[in-house]
This record gives structure tokens, C-alpha cells and sequence, in this order.
């Protein structure tokens, strides 16, 4: 009986720890993205199936199944072992909330931004692979998105098409005033 659990609790270990390798061998793949985005904001590249920069969070969150993110090669995996080797088991590694917060990991690059949340992972890899020109290159992208955005909020408020607020009853329909005579 004490065999099986001893065996029962060590396959338990086993997967756990095939589980978070294989997690973390996914972030070679979130830095790929971010470079890739970088290129595609500057529009040195044009990428089927992305549109706009949202898409972008899209495959973040889908990482797994991007369809034009190279593989993973043996030399990002080799860097990647470098840098987890790097640490102390105790420090979180990859405690990140956005893994393309663009606009704030390139104000951090240019010094505009206070704090500095951009994964360690990504200025280790960028020291390793040279990439961290991309954050230099111009956010073409961006601001065109900004400027049809922008664009479409004039083209509301011309038209007097502001939204309901949240004091408004919207159970009752907006009348016109009345000039009183």
C-alpha cells in the first residue's frame, strides 16, 4: 500500500512539473509576439488575420494556437534554461498581468514611465538576441488606430450622439425642450 502512494504521489510531482516547464516554454513564444507586434506597429510587416492592434492581446490569450509564430527553437530553449537557471526558485519569474502592454513597455524603454513592469524575461532575451531596437521603431499603427478613433468620437459628438450617463433614466424617452414663450 505504501508503494502505491509513494509511486501515486511521484507521477503527481512528475506532471506538475511537466506542466509548469511546458507553461513557461510558452513565454518564448508571448516575447515573439511582442516582437513581431513591434514589427507590425512600425508596418515593416503585414501579418494575415490581424487587423488592428487588439488582435494582437488576442493571441496572447491564445498563444498555443498563433498560426504565424515561428517554432521554438533549440537555441530559445537553451536561453530560456539560462534564465530560469539565473534566479532564485523563489522570485517570481513571470508574474506578469499583459504580456503586450505595448505603450507601456516602450514608454519604460524611452524612460517616460515610472515603474518598470515589462517581464524580466524580455529584457534578459532582448540582452541575449539583440531585439531591443524594435521598441525604437515608430508606432505607425498606433497612431492611425488613435487617429480613426479620435475621428469617430468627433464624428459623435458632431451628430449630438452622446451616450446615455449613468444618471439618466433610460426607461424613459428623451423629449425635446421646449422654447417658452
Amino acid at each position: 500500500m505504501n508503494g502505491e502512494v509513494y509511486i501515486q504521489n511521484k507521477q503527481n510531482r512528475d506532471l506538475h512539473f511537466h506542466k509548469e516547464a511546458e507553461e513557461i516554454l510558452w513565454h518564448i513564444q508571448q516575447k515573439k509576439l511582442f516582437d513581431i507586434q513591434c514589427l507590425w506597429r512600425a508596418e515593416r510587416i503585414k501579418l494575415e488575420g490581424v487587423d488592428i492592434i487588439e488582435d494582437f492581446n488576442y493571441w496572447s490569450v491564445d498563444i498555443k494556437r498563433c498560426p504565424f509564430l515561428p517554432p521554438i527553437t533549440v537555441q530559445e530553449m537553451e536561453l530560456l534554461m539560462q534564465y530560469v537557471q539565473s534566479h532564485s526558485y523563489d522570485e517570481p519569474l513571470f508574474s506578469i498581468f499583459s504580456w503586450q502592454d505595448y505603450n507601456t513597455y516602450k514608454e519604460e524603454h524611452l524612460g517616460e514611465h515610472e515603474s518598470l513592469s515589462m517581464p524580466e524575461w524580455y529584457h534578459y532575451y532582448n540582452m541575449h538576441r539583440g531585439t531591443e531596437s524594435l521598441l525604437l521603431l515608430p508606432d505607425i499603427r498606433g497612431e492611425k488606430e488613435e487617429g480613426y478613433q479620435n475621428n469617430g468620437l468627433k464624428d459623435i459628438m458632431d451628430k449630438k450622439e452622446v451616450p446615455f450617463t449613468d444618471r439618466e433614466d433610460r426607461s424613459k424617452p428623451k423629449t425635446k425642450a421646449k422654447k417658452v414663450e
